[in-house]
């Protein structure tokens, strides 16, 4: 028996849909309805005890202020792993050379809600795209006459606030925060699972308590239960918006929804919003930057989305961009 086999024989595991794969985890998954009887699975979740590793760092990412949300790190020699991604506010993640297996080992006091955020909302993001996807960072839904459309942003910038208010508005809710990009004969969408993540106030003006739960031990933020089917179709892009977050907070800002319009500018807007689990790895940097060029050579309209950051304004700004279609 193979050292997988023996880890996926220990586990009493629920098998969930996610992108186009299975996931069996050990943990259940609050946020995704698991399947039906004992599907074959793509990829295993499992925790583990902290283990020691020879490693070299690959990347680490900061906040504006300096502080740092997630390293990257390179093991060397062991006999099961080949990456470890360290979230200083929860656990590390290993992840095996095939990209097949994913085990945590928590820090104390972490809960299991924030474990499934961060397996769900980091981790698989940057397992996928190494897997060869082109995987983006924002929301996405579907409007009432099919279209697709999807917004990108730094964190903060208000995608999951815009996700939540078309969704009252009437769209399908297809992600909050991770999608892939496709290319068949033109730009398609696949999901990651429905759901969002939103800070208390905005949570409280659109969701009743009762489908509102802790996001992390960490933040203040409720990720949002919403009973919706998980689609494997791909889903053709409208149009994709790229939020523009001001400088000035008190700046008086108009709505409005800008075509980028050079190849270049679209090229930059891709890129900044692509996950990666190893920058380093020069044949992921090819595959990725080949994947962004067929896109952008199919003239999928990229929009710079500016609003007042102001609750009352939504339902104009959700007009707004459904007028620019």
């Amino acid at each position: 028996m193979t050292y997988r086999s023996a880890i996926i024989a220990a586990m009493t595991s629920d098998c969930y849909p996610l992108f186009d794969i299975v996931l069996c985890s050990d943990m259940a998954l609050d946020s995704i309805t698991p399947l039906p009887g004992a599907p074959s699975s793509q990829l295993v979740f499992h925790t583990i005890d902290e283990i020691s590793t020879n490693e070299q760092l690959i990347h680490e990412w900061h906040t504006k202020s300096g502080e740092l949300t997630l390293s990257a790190h390179l093991i060397e020699q062991h006999p099961h792993y080949r990456y470890r991604l360290f979230f200083p506010d929860g656990a590390h993640f290993y992840i095996t050379a095939d990209l097949a297996e994913i085990a945590c080992a928590p820090l104390v006091d972490t809960t299991t809600a924030t474990i499934e955020h961060l397996l769900l909302d980091q981790v698989l993001p940057r397992v996928m795209a190494h897997r060869g996807n082109l995987v983006l960072h924002g929301s996405c839904v579907q409007l009432p006459n099919g279209k697709v459309i999807g917004f990108l942003g730094e964190t903060g910038s208000g995608k999951s606030t815009l996700a939540a208010a078309f969704h009252q508005a009437g769209a399908r809710l297809l992600t909050d925060d991770c999608f892939l990009l496709k290319m068949a004969d033109e730009p398609s969408v696949l999901p990651g699972y429905p759901g969002l993540r939103l800070w208390p106030d905005i949570a409280d003006a659109f969701y009743n308590s009762a489908r509102q739960q802790q996001m992390a031990h960490y933040s203040d933020k409720k990720r949002i239960q919403l009973q919706t089917e998980t689609s494997f179709d791909d889903l053709k892009l409208a149009a994709l918006y790229l939020i523009d977050l001001p400088d000035d907070t008190d700046a008086v800002v108009e709505t409005g929804a800008y075509n980028l319009a050079s190849a270049a500018d679209r090229s930059i807007a891709l890129i900044s919003a692509s996950y990666s689990l190893n920058i380093r790895d020069q044949q992921f940097l090819k595959t990725s930057l080949s994947q962004i060029n067929q896109i952008v050579a199919t003239g999928l309209p990229v929009r710079r989305l500016t609003f007042p950051r102001e609750f009352e304004q939504l339902p104009h700004l959700v007009e707004t961009i459904e007028r620019s279609l």
